[in-house]
């Protein structure tokens, strides 16, 4: 067998060995006559995600081999931002091209981290989802939504809030648990929680305040600060500033029906009575006789339909309602003092066979302490016409 030897020419030096080793994760220098590739078990980066969004996954990495490395990875220019990023001080995610990087580690052998960017912005690492030019001053808020441009753009470290619209929670810097739904909803709120507003700038000037649910579009619009526990419900309910545990709903309808009440027995009955002037809803205990009383200690007393009063004060005048229906009654019983009655304007009392002069100049009197009378609406409208259906003692009709 031949063999054949190259002579090597003077000056001319062998093939040198590098010292050190480019890989796709890093810079391998050998230690020891030992080249320790980082993830020399099947160290892998993958990658998912579209657009200026993308998940990296650094998969296999042994623990041993996660102190004091960097990884650079070049997010491209589609990105905006930039940082670094230290995966539990073990590892740190470089990212170039002004990219940035958010990260979590789900364990030493698997950390994930995301790239951001300005047209949608997923932050696995804390938990919260942003679409949009939202979610912008995140430190610590953890397990947020935010979709519409500037939704949440203040928040540090509120939790579990969701903002969906242009503007929606435009300043919150904390709080929890809120909900806001629509352009300009919760806009103004800088802290507060358990909020839920639906429809375009409900709760918009509301600075402060807890609890409150409202529905409509610009509803809620009066509160400011203090507002806390509200249930408001259609568009324009504005509700009033600085008003708590309050219901309204609706604003301009002329019907209402509501199921599940007829026929319902409760354990403590009450009848249901309205302020028409407000619209506030209330109620009074039901008497035996079906008539709620009233136990009069003052000198003056406006009566209402259907009603008895107890007279117990000296000398008190009642004043007829300003109007009544066909068959309204007004039950007075006399106790401590003497009854006086007086009419409105247009409005006349009969007792038997008198009748008292029409207007204001025309009254019934009681003579007596125990004097009583019972009046029934005969003539309906403001120009009402009473008639005594029974009477006790002796009365003086002028």
């Amino acid at each position: 067998m031949s063999q054949i030897i190259k002579a090597i020419e003077a000056g001319t030096l062998p093939p040198s060995v590098p010292t050190s080793f480019v890989t796709n994760s890093g810079t391998a220098i050998p230690t020891g006559n030992i080249l320790n590739v980082l993830g020399a078990t099947s160290t892998g980066i993958s990658f998912s995600g579209s657009g200026n969004t993308i998940t990296g996954t650094l998969a296999n990495i042994p623990n041993s081999s996660l102190t004091n490395s960097s990884i650079t990875i070049n997010t491209g220019s589609g990105l905006s931002g930039g940082g670094i990023v230290s995966l539990g001080g073990s590892i740190t995610l470089v990212a170039t091209n002004t990219g940035t990087i958010t990260s979590v580690t789900t364990s030493n052998a698997t950390p994930q981290f995301v790239l951001t960017g300005t047209v949608e912005n997923v932050n696995f690492a804390l938990s919260n989802l942003a679409l949009g030019s939202s979610l912008a001053s995140v430190t610590a808020a953890v397990q947020n939504v935010a979709y519409g441009s500037s939704a949440l753009n203040a928040i540090t470290s509120g939790i579990q809030n969701s903002a969906i619209g242009f503007n929606s929670m435009l300043l919150a810097t904390t709080g929890n648990q809120n909900t806001a739904i629509g352009y300009d909803t919760l806009a103004t709120i800088t802290g507060g929680g358990q909020n839920v507003a639906i429809g375009a700038s409900a709760l918009g000037g509301m600075t402060a305040g807890s609890n409150n649910t409202v529905i409509g579009y610009t509803a809620g619009s009066a509160y400011t600060a203090g507002n806390s526990n509200n249930i408001l419900i259609g568009a324009a309910v504005t509700g009033v500033a600085g008003e708590t545990f309050v219901t309204r709903i609706g604003n301009a309808q002329t019907s209402c029906y509501i199921t599940g009440i007829e026929g319902v027995t409760v354990a403590t009955p009450q009848y249901v009575t309205i302020d028409p002037s407000t619209n506030q809803l209330g109620s009074t205990a039901i008497n035996a006789s079906g008539f709620p009383w009233t136990d009069v200690t003052v000198a003056t007393q406006n009566l209402a339909v259907n009603n008895g009063y107890v007279t117990d004060h000296t000398n008190v005048t009642y004043t007829l309602p300003a109007t009544a229906a066909l068959g309204d009654t007004i039950i007075i019983v006399g106790k401590l003092g003497i009854t006086t009655i007086a009419q409105n304007a247009g409005q006349q009392i009969i007792f038997s066979s008198a009748s008292s002069t029409v207007g204001v100049t025309g009254s019934a009197i009681g003579t007596n302490v125990g004097d009583c009378c019972t009046l029934i609406c005969i003539t309906i409208g403001t120009n009402t016409v009473w008639r005594a259906k029974s009477f006790v003692g002796n009365w003086n009709i002028s």
